[in-house]
């Protein structure tokens, strides 16, 4: 039930909405394949997002990799 209320912000970015990611919140990214990751953001730059996920692995995701996008 909560999932279905989160907003997904990838859907917002595609028809054009402005969306403010912040450093430091928490996402939660789907990719196309179905792999979950949830961390930290620290970057978002030329279509992609820096974030930093368990045990302090950085992972750079291109935003055309994802099919969902929520701030946690």
């Amino acid at each position: 039930m909560g999932k279905d209320k989160k907003t997904c912000l990838l859907k917002k970015m595609e028809n054009g909405e402005q969306v403010k990611l912040n450093r430091g919140s928490e996402l939660e990214l789907i990719t196309k394949e179905g792999a979950k990751f949830k961390g930290i953001l620290c970057d978002f730059s030329e279509g992609r997002l820096h974030t930093v996920i368990s045990l302090g692995i950085l992972l750079t995701v291109p935003l055309h990799a994802l099919s969902s996008l929520h701030l946690v």
